[in-house]
């Protein structure tokens, strides 16, 4: 079990600092190539990259039956949609900040999908995370924008996707899971691609290429496959609390290339974050010696 969980968070810890540092790099090679298109490129970038995995790993007809993997991709495509149209009109910083708003709305959604009130523990890890996320990049929102519209709406479409894969990743092998996921989006991307003719409008610069590359190996295919991982082994509302770490690894890469200066918010903030996350693993460790102390696996 601690092993799994090891695993796991180590898993979610790469896909936090692999997204991290992904806001600044999509946001350069971005320029104004259409949402529908650049998704397609990235996803199918990731698409192709994922194909000797499933060789290696045998193809799973159950996994490309299931309706719960290409519900995931639905979701995820409207969420990455959101989030690259937001980070298109706003900055790295801000769109990390409120895309990480998810923290606090998966343990709302999940205690109403339960009914039953989340533990002191996880109440506690969800309100420091919250405030510390807000010293880090509150000062930045003096004006709400279109761009953040859509960050925020984002944050609601990815909390919705961590929840559905808490319900179908242990039923699933996760490699064939992961590419149903990225065959689903590049379907999804390449049909409002073709419907608004964005892919005629793509001009194929050096740096589209490269975001799109790095975008579909790292951002995607490594990241979402690593937190599909990840969510066999720990529930969604820790899963959140670490992914809400994001802004931190955001602001500690722009201040390692220069574009930002290191400040007491981001020092505060991220030891907010960071003793969040920390305690929401231990929260959910102590639930699980007790459920499996008392007989009782939970769900």
């Amino acid at each position: 079990m601690r092993f799994a969980r090891f695993s796991g968070l180590a898993a979610l810890l790469l896909a936090v600092v692999i997204w991290g540092a992904s806001f600044p790099i999509i946001q350069a090679g971005l320029g104004s190539t259409p949402v529908a298109a650049f998704l397609l490129l990235r996803f199918l970038v990731a698409s192709l990259a994922i194909i000797p995995l499933i060789v290696w790993k045998g193809f799973d007809r159950r996994a490309w039956r299931r309706p719960g993997g290409w519900l995931l991709a639905a979701i995820l495509y409207g969420s990455l949609a959101l989030n690259t149209e937001g980070l298109r009109l706003s900055t790295p910083g801000r769109a990390a900040f409120l895309t990480s708003l998810s923290v606090a709305i998966v343990p709302a959604a999940d205690a109403l999908l339960r009914r039953r009130r989340p533990s002191a523990g996880i109440v506690a890890a969800v309100c420091l995370a919250a405030i510390g996320a807000g010293v880090i990049y509150l000062k930045s929102l003096s004006h709400f924008t279109l761009g953040d519209t859509f960050s925020v709406l984002c944050a609601v479409g990815f909390s919705a996707y961590l929840l559905v894969a808490e319900r179908v990743v242990p039923t699933a092998e996760i490699v064939n899971l992961t590419a149903v996921q990225l065959i689903g989006v590049t379907a999804l991307a390449a049909l409002f691609s073709a419907l608004d003719g964005s892919v005629g409008r793509v001009h194929a610069t050096p740096a589209l290429l490269a975001s799109a590359i790095f975008a579909g190996l790292f951002a995607t295919l490594i990241a979402f496959g690593g937190q599909l991982y990840a969510q066999a082994r720990i529930a969604a509302v820790p899963t959140a609390l670490v992914l809400a770490l994001e802004p931190v690894i955001a602001g500690a890469i722009s201040v390692a290339v220069g574009r930002d200066s290191l400040g007491w918010p981001l020092l505060v903030g991220g030891a907010m974050l960071l003793g969040a996350a920390v305690m929401g693993q231990l929260t959910e460790a102590q639930s699980a010696v007790a459920s499996f102390e008392s007989g009782h696996v939970p769900v």
